[in-house]
């Protein structure tokens, strides 16, 4: 939900305005909630819990980041 700031300058047009937009948008990802939201979107957008067991194929895939298992079993807990 937006916030009180984020509501008043919307009630004002003021988000209209490329620079109060850009800030605006600047202020809400700097908020600890943003990452998790995120998280939480891609989780979901992409079924992320289907990769957690994931075994990559070496011969097929050398290059695959090996942490990319650990990486999405830590965002999808």
């Amino acid at each position: 939900m937006p916030d009180e700031e984020l509501f008043a300058l919307a009630a004002e047009t003021k988000l209209l305005s490329r620079t109060v937009l850009l800030a605006q948008v600047r202020r809400m990802l700097d908020d600890p909630r943003a990452r998790d939201m995120v998280a939480d979107f891609h989780n979901q957008f992409m079924d992320a819990k289907k990769f957690v067991n994931l075994q990559r194929d070496a011969k097929a895939f050398p290059n695959f980041a090996t942490a990319l298992g650990a990486t999405t079993r830590s965002t999808t807990s």
